[in-house]
């Protein structure tokens, strides 16, 4: 089948969307900063405009897509400046509030189309980069992932809305209530640390900060790893802290029991009203481990200094 017409055509959208997003935002750089420092950016982004770079998602798609060998970008650094960034998840640009406003930028909403907060758009980002899809979105990735079995930890969100559209995707939640491996509604339960799948499930698996509220991480990697294909992926994020050289362990389990070693510390959920207990705060030692267990770990980074919570890391563990 001529893939021509459907990639021209997400061409003329993305670049609506494109011009649209940078036309509004060039009316706020005005109203606020002025019009010297408005017409200071357009230079700079002219500069970088003109650039083109390999195709490696900093960006969207250029002028030319007829062709692998032509086909360009609009270079990262274009949209930083005037704030902006590429939704992987639907395909929107998204504005950066400014830091001031700010008190977690992995955890802050950006993308005014989707709802996709920066740890979700960096999770689709990585997902197609190992995919090897070459649509400008998830949302426009059936086409690559739709003969692949995706298992999500999660069945809300906007990545969960785009990947519970394809025909092999498996969501599931954990609730003390239900036993492993039956539904509540249309959900699956499944405990982490005892899967109830059979080995070699699935060639796609997603946790998307999960593991820090599992007593036992080491057991649950383990079992992740089990139920991935050869081949396959797994696609991890959790808070980290690059600053400690061994994870920090605030709770464990024992004989059915929590007992802290340090002060409690919760997350909200959406699914528990009190919130959910922090047993580990990740550091360096978890790509060590990730590899012990059998992973090919490789790590992508998000770095905006200038945000409070600024830092983001997704980790792509292989499995051979």
């Amino acid at each position: 089948m001529n893939r021509t017409v459907p990639k021209k055509r997400l061409l003329i959208g993305a670049k609506m969307r494109y011009y649209c997003r940078l036309a509004l935002t060039g009316f706020r750089v005005i109203r606020n900063e002025g019009w010297r420092s408005f017409v200071k950016k357009v230079r700079i982004w002219r500069r970088y405009r003109r650039q083109t770079l390999p195709y490696n998602r900093a960006g969207m798609y250029s002028r030319d897509v007829r062709e692998d060998s032509s086909r360009q970008i609009i270079s990262k650094e274009s949209l930083n400046v005037f704030s902006l960034q590429w939704c992987y998840v639907c395909g929107a640009l998204c504005e950066y509030p400014p830091p001031s406003d700010v008190t977690n930028l992995r955890e802050t909403i950006l993308c005014p189309n989707c709802g996709a907060i920066e740890r979700y758009i960096d999770v689709a980002r990585v997902l197609l980069e190992i995919t090897g899809s070459d649509a400008p979105c998830l949302s426009e990735a059936r086409r690559d992932l739709h003969n692949l079995k995706i298992y999500l930890f999660e069945s809300y969100g906007p990545v969960y809305n785009v990947l519970s559209r394809f025909p092999h995707f498996v969501c599931s939640e954990f609730w003390d209530d239900v036993p492993v491996g039956t539904k509540r509604g249309n959900v699956r339960c499944e405990d982490v640390q005892n899967l109830t799948f059979p080995d070699e499930s699935f060639d796609i698996v997603i946790t998307q900060d999960v593991f820090e509220h599992i007593a036992d991480p080491k057991k649950g990697f383990k079992e992740i790893h089990r139920v991935l294909k050869p081949g396959g992926h797994y696609i991890l994020t959790v808070p980290f802290d690059g600053s400690l050289k061994n994870s920090r362990i605030r709770a464990t389990v024992k004989d059915n029991k929590v007992h802290h070693i340090l002060p409690p510390s919760y997350h909200e959920d959406k699914l528990r009203r009190d919130g959910v207990l922090v047993f580990t705060d990740f550091g360096l030692d978890l790509i060590p481990t990730l590899e012990e267990i059998g992973f090919e770990v490789k790590t992508f980074e998000n770095k905006r200094p200038d945000y409070a919570g600024g830092y983001n890391i997704v980790f792509a563990c292989g499995k051979h």
